[in-house]
This record gives C-alpha cells, structure tokens and sequence, in this order.
C-alpha cells in the first residue's frame, strides 16, 4: 500500500512508503515533504501548517467584483480546517487599511473564537509583505502569525472563486 501526503508549501506529493515506515504507517506529525525540509525552502516564518482543527490555518482574499460605480472587493476568508467561508466586507478599495479593518472584523467572528485557550493561527495573505509589522501587531495579542504566500493562497481560494463567479453568471 502507498502513502501519499500533499506537502502544504509546496503542494508536492510525498511518498511515506518508503523503509522510514511501516507500509501503511504515516509518520505522527507530518508538517512538510523531505525535499521542503532538507532543502530549506520553508523558512520558519514562512512554514504554513496542515490545519488540524478550526481556526488553524485562515486564508484572507479580496474577491474583485464590478459594479455601475467601479470595482468593489468583498473580502473573504476561508477557514482551511472546516472549509468554511467567512464574508467579512465589502470595499471600494483594496488597500491596507481595508485590509487591516477586515482582519479586526474575522476576529470578531463568532466562528473565529479559539477553540482552545493556547490556540494559535496562522493567517496567509498574498501580498501586503510591506505592511507585514502593521498586521503582525493586529493579530499577535489573539495567537496569529502572517504568512504571505501568493501561490498557496490561490491553489485554496481559486474553487471558491469559481463558485462565487458561477453563482454571479448564473443570478444575472
């Protein structure tokens, strides 16, 4: 039997049927694939975890939509665990303070809450590297730590765009 587990950084398939383990066996804590470990390409501030329980791991995006008074931005994050889908505003910009006020909403979030007193959560952005201590100061007093991380992000939230396009081809 063969074991393959999708590594969260890379999205490589590694094979855990090799003689490190019993055929069958996975190892405890799969965290990445050997290749992202021993070639250093995730650093630890960077490393986005497998979501194991609710809250873990939140993905945030703001889904461009046109409109008769110009682009608007419903912002959305999407909890990795349950896929559960948070709609958290909708904006006329997609700039930092929008993006800033959007986070203070999703920990307002019932939903939100951690579901144990040391929880903690990592939330992935694609771009906003440069306001990266603005958002980092937001998030640390509830346990949450910034990845930004274009590609990882997109491989999560292109399903839920394409629903949400098809559902707005679809009503019109």
């Amino acid at each position: 039997m063969e074991d393959f587990v999708t590594c969260p950084y890379c999205n490589g398939k590694e094979d855990f049927s090799s003689a490190f383990h019993a055929p069958g066996e996975l190892p405890e804590e799969i965290e990445t694939c050997f290749a992202c470990q021993d070639e250093g390409e995730v650093a630890k501030q960077d490393f986005i975890p497998i979501a194991k329980r609710d809250n873990e791991v939140i993905c945030m995006y703001p889904f461009e939509l046109p409109s008769k008074e110009g682009d608007v931005y419903m912002m959305l994050a999407l909890d990795l665990f349950p896929d559960h889908l948070f709609r958290l505003g909708l904006e006329k910009a997609n700039d930092i303070e929008q993006i800033l006020k959007n986070i203070k909403l999703l920990i307002k979030q019932t939903q939100f809450k951690p579901t144990k007193e040391d929880a903690t959560f990592t939330l992935v952005l694609h771009k906003y590297k440069e306001h990266r201590k603005d958002i980092e100061k937001l998030i640390k007093p509830y346990g949450g730590r910034l990845v930004i991380n274009d590609s990882f992000l997109t491989h999560y939230f292109t399903p839920v765009m394409m629903h949400l396009t098809n559902s707005l081809i679809q009503r019109s």
